[in-house]
């Protein structure tokens, strides 16, 4: 037992005083562990906050180099292309095999053997072309059109039944697409069908109001301000009612996959197809029923449709036209590349000709002076073919040679005026090479560069002028 009195030790041997002083030194040890708590929790915060701060001046930097990045992409694609594509066009026409004014599908702008000439340079960024004319597609404005409808209402059935899209009768399908552009467009044709000739292809229609191939699905808004019950007509349609969305761009789910028309169609007022350029399934479709000796033209359609293609200078059939898996290298000396064979229709009468097919011979009525009909070459005279050279006929009325029948010779053309671009920006930095830009080429853990993308209507006049009708920043692959 420990003495009770000052200085005098208890039962632990301690002293008051000393049991004070280590007190005071463990609350001292305390406070010295949750200083060093707080330092690490402050020196944590500040850490997270460098790395947010340095992460979010890196954001910056990004925003700032894509703002930059998108600000070149639309100078040198979307507004310099234009002027491109018309240094193209002059080259084509002075520099042009064969030359003259007519467009192949060699020209500088489309032969596949001259990339390189439609790629350029500007600044940090490199452009590239792809082009291609919409003559060569089916031009849907014509189902709006009185003196156009019949004969082109009867191409849209055929490519429809070239394509078959879906199990639906090509023919109430075509009727269905027909009658939705006129309810859209607002345009009700007379009775018995005729009417006056197209607008030029220069001024188009004086109120474009069919836009998008949306606007023909069942279901869609007439759009523009037209009149939802100007397509008249009834039937399956119900007044222009619209289709299905697989008519327009296919099923790629299905067994085996099916096309759409949506890639063989054009929404711009295309004044007729070029003959030198129409895609093949274009061309079928536009082959009247009979020539004008009343031979059957739709039962050898492919038939003459490949002997057109071997005629004109066509570098896809001469690439991919021998046996199944063959790839012949182009022989010849046509095109922007002098490598193509064939030779390009300089009118569209050259294509009357049994040095094609034997069915070509008598493909167009003559015209005599009178508004009668003529021979055609050959000394046979032959019957009249319905719609101008097999075209059915839109009704019929009025009195013979009054308005010469729309048909195959009035829709072909050699020329082409309306172009679809689209364009392909890529940051190739102040020293890269033009080729070691592309995405996916650098190596591993290099950041690819920006790159984008933009899609262009143009018109092309007289004199190689181009004015840009539409322009949209392409989100597509």
């Amino acid at each position: 037992m420990g003495h009770v009195g000052p200085g005098v030790t208890n039962r632990g041997g301690r002293t008051r005083a000393g049991r004070a002083r280590a007190s005071i030194a463990g609350a001292r040890g305390g406070r010295r562990g949750a200083a060093l708590i707080l330092t690490l929790l402050v020196l944590a915060i500040l850490v997270v906050l460098v790395v947010q701060l340095a992460f979010t001046v890196k954001v910056e930097e990004r925003i700032v180099r894509n703002a930059e990045d998108d600000a070149a992409f639309e100078l040198a694609g979307a507004r310099g292309a234009i002027p491109l594509v018309a240094a193209l066009f002059r080259d084509d026409r002075k520099n042009g095999n064969p030359g003259g004014a007519l467009d192949t599908l060699a020209d500088v702008w489309s032969d596949p053997s001259a990339e390189q000439q439609r790629t350029f340079q500007v600044g940090e960024v490199q452009v590239e072309l792809l082009i291609e004319d919409l003559e060569r597609r089916l031009p849907l404005p014509w189902l709006a059109d009185a003196q156009r409808a019949a004969y082109a209402e009867v191409a849209l059935r055929r490519l429809l039944e070239k394509l078959k899209p879906t199990d639906a009768d090509p023919a109430e399908l075509a009727k269905a697409i027909a009658e939705r552009v006129r309810s859209v467009e607002g345009v009700q044709l007379p009775e018995g069908g005729g009417g006056a000739p197209a607008p030029a292809p220069s001024q188009g229609p004086a109120t474009r109001r069919l836009v998008s191939l949306v606007q023909l699905l069942a279901g869609a808004e007439g759009g523009g301000g037209a009149d939802p019950g100007a397509g008249g007509g009834g039937g399956s349609a119900g007044g222009g009612a619209g289709v299905d969305r697989k008519v327009l761009w296919g099923d790629p789910e299905a067994e085996p996959p099916t096309q759409g028309i949506a890639a063989y169609v054009t929404l711009w007022p295309v004044e007729h197809v070029n003959l030198n350029t129409a895609l093949p399934e274009v061309l079928f479709a536009l082959l009247p029923e009979k020539n004008a000796g009343q031979q059957s033209l739709w039962e050898v359609a492919d038939d003459v449709v490949d002997a057109v293609r071997r005629r004109r200078i066509d570098p896809d059939r001469q690439t991919k036209g021998g046996p199944e898996g063959s790839q012949p290298a182009p022989t010849g000396e046509l095109g922007a590349s002098r490598s193509w064979g064939g030779a390009a229709f300089e009118k569209v009468d050259d294509l009357a000709s049994q040095e094609i097919h034997e069915r070509l011979r008598q493909l167009f009525q003559a015209q005599s002076s009178d508004g009668g009909t003529a021979e055609n070459g050959d000394g046979t005279g032959g019957a009249p073919a319905p719609g101008g050279g097999g075209a059915p006929a839109p009704g019929g009325g009025g009195a013979a040679g009054q308005q010469q029948q729309f048909g195959l010779q009035q829709a072909l053309g050699v020329e082409s005026r309306w172009y679809a671009v689209r364009v392909t920006t890529r940051r190739t930095g102040g020293g890269d090479a033009m080729g070691g830009g592309a995405p996916g080429g650098g190596a591993e853990g290099e950041e690819e560069p920006a790159t984008g993308r933009f899609r262009l209507v143009l018109h092309r006049a007289a004199q190689d002028e181009v004015t840009p009708l539409w322009v949209s920043e392409d989100a597509g692959p």
